[in-house]
């Protein structure tokens, strides 16, 4: 189980950069915060950059979302494999670009 971060490449680059942490302990997700400076910097930098926030199961979800005091819209249904992540972050970009359109 655990929680992704996706950021989109800048503009002047096409680097993506993908985070996985697991959400066992609240710690791990404190951390994050912390290193980031702390939820409302985190927040920020979510917003600026079009963070995706994805998690494996609506536990993990609701976990993430508390610590992080942010939506997590892109939750997995499927919790056998990793796979499920996938899925659910394909389906969510899939009706991303839909909506564009």
């Amino acid at each position: 189980m655990g929680w992704y971060l996706h950021f989109p490449p800048p503009k002047h680059t096409h680097t993506h950069l993908h985070t996985r942490l697991p959400p066992r302990t609240y710690t791990q997700a404190q951390g994050l915060l912390q290193l980031m400076g702390g939820a409302e910097a985190f927040g920020a930098a979510v917003a600026a950059h079009g963070v995706t926030l994805a998690a494996h199961g609506p536990y993990t979800a609701a976990g993430a979302a508390a610590v992080l005091g942010l939506p997590v819209p892109v939750v997995s249904k499927n919790f056998s494999t990793f796979d499920g992540v996938v899925a659910a972050l394909e389906e969510h970009f899939t009706q991303a670009g839909q909506q564009q359109r």
